[in-house]
C-alpha cells in the first residue's frame, strides 16, 4: 500500500489482476506494477499483422514464426513457447535466486507471468485436491464466482460439472473442430464403460470470450476436450 488511498499490486498475472479488480470494486485507487520481459517487438508486430486480417488469408509463410523452436515427440512438447519465443521462461540478471524442491512450476519474469503462455485452460480445485489445506472449497467458492464476473469462460454443462462446478451462469461454449466433435461423440457412445473405469470427459474450460454481445462467435474452431481420470 502506497498510502491510505492508493494500493500497489505487484504483478499483472491472473492473481494480480483479480486482486486489483477486487480492490477497485471496494473503491480503492490501484496501481499495478509489472516491468517484466515482453515478446520481442518483431514477433509482436507479426502477431498484430495476423490479427488484423482474416484467417483465410493467413499463409504458411506468414505463420511460420509461430512454430519456430517447437519440437515434439510421443512424450509431448519439452517447453511450450509463446509465438515462437521463450520469453516467459527467461531469467533476468540480478533477480533473486529461487530454488525449487519437488515443484514442477518455476517462476516467470515475463510481464503477466506464465499467463502469457499458459493457454488459458481453467479448472477449479476439488475438495480432494486441497484436503490438507486450511481452507475448503466452500471457502473458495465466493472467490471463484467473483473472478468469473469479469473473466470470460467458454464451457459447457457436461459430465465434468459434477466434479468441477462452473461457478458462473455467463459461460458459453466455443465451437469445436470436426475432430473434437467426432472424438466427443465417440466418448459419449462409450460413456457407461468409460465411467465404470473412472474416466469422465467434457469440453474444455478456457478463459476465452466465445460470443460477442450479438451472440456471434469470437474464436476460430479450436475447442478441445478435457479427459479426467478419477483416483
Amino acid at each position: 500500500m502506497l498510502n491510505s488511498e492508493t494500493w500497489c499490486v505487484v504483478g499483472s498475472g491472473p492473481a494480480g489482476i483479480a486482486c486489483a479488480l477486487g480492490l477497485v470494486a471496494a473503491g480503492k485507487d490501484v496501481t499495478i506494477v509489472d516491468p517484466g520481459v515482453q515478446l520481442e517487438p518483431a514477433r509482436r508486430e507479426a502477431c498484430l499483422t495476423l490479427a488484423s486480417g482474416p484467417v483465410s488469408e493467413w499463409t504458411p509463410a506468414s505463420t511460420a514464426f509461430l512454430r519456430e523452436g517447437v519440437t515434439g515427440s510421443s512424450s509431448g512438447i519439452p517447453i511450450k513457447l509463446a509465438y515462437g519465443s521463450d520469453f516467459p521462461y527467461r531469467h533476468v540478471p540480478g533477480a533473486t535466486s529461487i530454488t525449487s524442491d519437488g515443484a514442477d512450476t518455476k517462476p516467470s519474469y515475463a510481464r503477466g507471468g506464465l499467463s502469457s503462455v499458459w493457454g488459458s485452460a481453467v479448472l477449479p480445485h476439488r475438495q480432494e485436491d486441497i484436503a490438507d489445506w486450511p481452507i475448503s472449497i466452500r471457502d473458495l467458492e465466493p472467490g471463484y464466482r467473483a473472478v468469473l464476473q469479469y473473466m470470460p469462460l467458454s464451457a459447457r454443462h457436461d459430465d465434468l460439472s459434477a466434479f468441477f462446478p462452473l461457478y458462473s451462469d455467463r459461460s458459453a461454449p466455443l465451437p469445436m473442430s470436426r475432430q473434437a466433435t467426432a472424438l466427443l461423440a465417440t466418448f459419449e457412445r462409450r460413456r457407461a464403460s468409460l465411467n465404470a473405469n473412472g474416466v469422465y470427459f467434457g469440453s474444455s474450460r478456457l478463459a476465452v470470450e466465445a460470443r460477442d454481445s450479438n451472440a456471434r462467435p469470437l474464436c476460430v474452431q479450436c475447442g478441445l476436450l478435457h479427459v479426467w481420470l478419477s483416483p
